[in-house]
């Protein structure tokens, strides 16, 4: 009987986050909110509550100042409290992810033409080899600060509910077409 429950309630709290996706993507924010909320409050699942209140913490950042601090692998300090009067665009990304690739590029090209009029990129990588992520910066010449821990979600991924699913697939579309020079 308990197995059942527990079958259930990772059920029901997989289609809340399903649908939150599916809330973000349509623009639904009241809708999003309050279903966040009530995942983040009425759940005995073990990564439902946390990732809930991460989506909460995402959806009320905007404008906000953000308690971000970490060493990036180039080992360069970045506080964004430090960034305070500029805009700062946290990106979520991986060398493993195809479409963050693609949109990398589009994003180095936003970068430098905004970059002089306070714009500043933060890298939040999903990578899993160090190594791997370091060669690809520097042949990519990125030149924002990218954060590593090597976990998924990570750090400030949960801290953002933002997450690969258990399989590994991004859960929601990229959206990085939306960035264009």
């Amino acid at each position: 009987m308990k197995a059942e429950q527990s079958d259930s309630a990772e059920s029901d709290a997989s289609s809340k986050a399903a649908t939150i996706w599916t809330l973000e993507l349509q623009g639904d924010r009241v809708q999003e909110l309050k279903l966040a909320t009530e995942l983040a409050n009425n759940t005995n699942v073990e990564w439902a509550a946390p990732w809930a209140k991460g989506v909460l913490n995402r959806l009320t950042s905007v404008g906000k100042r953000v308690d971000m601090e970490f060493t990036a692998v180039d080992g360069r300090h970045c506080d964004l409290l430090e960034m305070h009067g500029k805009v700062v665009l946290i990106n979520f990304w991986a060398t493993w992810c195809p479409p963050c690739v693609e949109g990398t590029q589009k994003l180095k090209q936003v970068y430098s033409k905004y970059q002089a009029q306070g714009l500043e990129v933060v890298g939040i990588s999903w990578d899993n080899d160090k190594g791997k992520l370091v060669k690809f910066i520097a042949e990519n010449q990125l030149k924002w600060p990218v954060y590593f821990d090597g976990t998924k979600p990570g750090k400030w991924g949960m801290a953002f509910g933002i997450d690969t699913s258990r399989r590994g697939r991004c859960p929601r579309r990229h959206r990085r077409s939306e960035c264009a020079a």
